[in-house]
């Protein structure tokens, strides 16, 4: 059984992107420019910070991610973003928090 979840509040640095790996697991916390692939093996993406995909770039995100937001943060596309989920594998975006009444 994994340890419960602990927000991350400011003790993640104001970088791009920050993955970190333990043993064979990998974390994925984004945060400003966001460009690449978001895959389903290596979901979730935890949201830690504003985001946006620069005017020159693209994020894609595979069927079936879990993207989990830490907070209330902005998703900017200035660039290209293909999220193409399906009723089988559907891309999730949700926080990691219960929502308060009359969000939505």
């Amino acid at each position: 059984m994994s340890p419960p979840f602990r927000p991350l509040g400011l003790a993640i640095p104001n970088r791009d992107n920050l993955f970190v790996r333990n043993g064979t697991s990998q974390v994925n916390w984004v945060i400003g420019a966001t460009t690449g692939l978001w895959e389903a093996a290596n979901s979730p993406y935890y949201v830690v910070g504003d985001l946006n995909v620069p005017a020159d770039g693209e994020l894609v995100i595979e069927p079936g991610v879990q993207v989990l937001l830490e907070g209330d943060f902005e998703f900017t596309v200035y660039g290209t973003l293909e999220a193409n989920g399906t009723s089988a594998d559907p891309i999730n975006f949700t926080t990691i928090d219960p929502p308060a009444a009359g969000w939505g």
